[in-house]
């Protein structure tokens, strides 16, 4: 199958406004696809074919890949390049295009019998306590599942087969290990539900392929004291954009808190008289109480007086746009934030280094290892219902790794005189 190259790329246009990516993206896809175009020319293509999209990556970006490489190794508009390229290669691989949606984005093309199973089964998360995040999550990405399979002319769970749950998961081939995983889970507990409480003959265990999960975390930063001043420092708090993100920088910094908990902060969640902050949990639905620093609150107080938007809204951190939205609504890269700061203060990361706000979650938890707080503390400070939940935020203090090392003299001498059998 082949297809006019400008054909192709008109469709993609139209499907990306359909689908609400934002004009910043488009422009960024745009500029690749006009490239690809001269290449085309230049070399007297008219129509699109896989080989092609493979043959303008090397020429022009040096990368060579197959139709399922990662994309994860690459950086920046290599990265977007090969993007690009599986993007125009959908139609030929899963005949079909098959983009991200946006996580607000509604599909009104589904049926109402997949409609109100969604509904159902999102009540019936809630029920189990699963945080409006967690559940937010499982809709948007069986949502898209049950979209591609009427695509497909599923039109009912009882008519799927493996061969269908297949052909989605090839479209999942430039997600990360860890998100397919994760979708995978999220299908089984779904036809799960569908075969205990709606009485489908479905078998999840045989529907839905197991993929083995690759464990291979990448360090977060271990900001210094001294780092972490640096980037407050730069921060200009003459305006109240630089106020607000001030305090929500020196509040995850001090409190450890998760990003969507301060997102969510509420006025009530906050006892000024007795200095703490007490909420619930996101994430877990677990109550938490902690205590608010001095310098974190004064920096609250001075984004509350001379930074906030005069609106009346129950969130203590808002939008600094009209209408000026909470910012649990209004989704800003808390991560891009803190790096663009953090390159302000000349920071310097590794290679591969998770810097984001959760960095500083990792942050509170080494010092307070370092500090000797024992590890059950240290799991109730960072809000976790076990200590086991708190192991990966404890694995990077140094001094206690420098007392799990081994003299090799001594492991030299202890091996001396052991036989070795092959």
């Amino acid at each position: 199958m082949q297809r006019r190259l400008d054909e192709l790329l008109e469709e993609f246009a139209c499907k990306f406004k359909a689908m609400r990516y934002s004009d910043t993206v488009l422009e960024k896809y745009r500029r690749i696809f006009t490239e690809l175009q001269g290449y085309a020319s230049e070399n007297h293509i008219e129509n699109y074919s896989i080989d092609m999209g493979r043959s303008f990556l090397e020429d022009r970006y040096g990368v060579s890949c197959d139709v399922y490489s990662p994309v994860s190794g690459l950086k920046n508009k290599r990265r977007l390049a090969v993007r690009s390229i599986y993007v125009l290669d959908n139609p030929y691989l899963h005949g079909q295009i098959v983009l991200r949606w946006k996580r607000d984005f509604k599909r009104t093309s589904l049926s109402s019998r997949f409609e109100n199973l969604l509904n159902e089964y999102a009540a019936y998360c809630r029920v189990r306590y699963n945080s409006k995040n967690a559940t937010d999550n499982r809709i948007y990405r069986l949502r898209i599942f049950l979209g591609f399979m009427e695509s497909k002319g599923v039109m009912g769970l009882d008519g799927l087969t493996s061969a269908a749950v297949l052909s989605y998961v090839e479209t999942l081939f430039n997600y990360s290990n860890v998100s397919v995983c994760g979708t995978m889970s999220i299908l089984r507990c779904f036809l799960s539900y569908c075969r205990d409480e709606k009485s489908l003959p479905l078998e999840p265990e045989k529907l839905v392929p197991r993929i083995r999960r690759e464990y291979s975390p990448r360090l977060p930063k271990i900001w210094s004291v001294q780092e972490m001043r640096s980037v407050l420092g730069v921060i200009d708090r003459g305006n109240p954009l630089g106020l607000r993100n001030y305090a929500l920088i020196l509040l995850a910094f001090t409190s450890g808190l998760r990003i969507c908990d301060i997102r969510n902060l509420h006025f009530s969640n906050i006892d000024w008289t007795g200095s703490r902050i007490r909420l619930v949990q996101q994430k877990t639905g677990e109550p938490l109480e902690l205590p608010l620093l001095k310098e974190t609150g004064w920096a609250i107080l001075d984004y509350i007086r001379y930074g906030r938007p005069k609106v009346d809204s129950p969130f203590v951190f808002l939008s600094s746009h009209a209408p000026f939205p909470s910012m649990a609504e209004d989704r800003v890269s808390f991560a891009r934030m803190l790096r663009q700061y953090a390159q302000m203060a000349g920071v310097k990361f590794s290679r591969g280094q998770r810097t984001g706000f959760h960095s500083l979650r990792h942050h509170l938890a080494t010092r307070l290892l370092e500090a000797d707080v024992a590890v059950p503390l240290i799991a109730q400070i960072l809000g976790h219902v076990s200590e086991d939940s708190c192991r990966d935020y404890t694995h990077l203090s140094i001094e206690d790794l420098r007392q799990c090392a081994l003299d090799p003299d001594d492991v030299h001498y202890s091996l001396e005189g052991v036989e070795c059998n092959g």
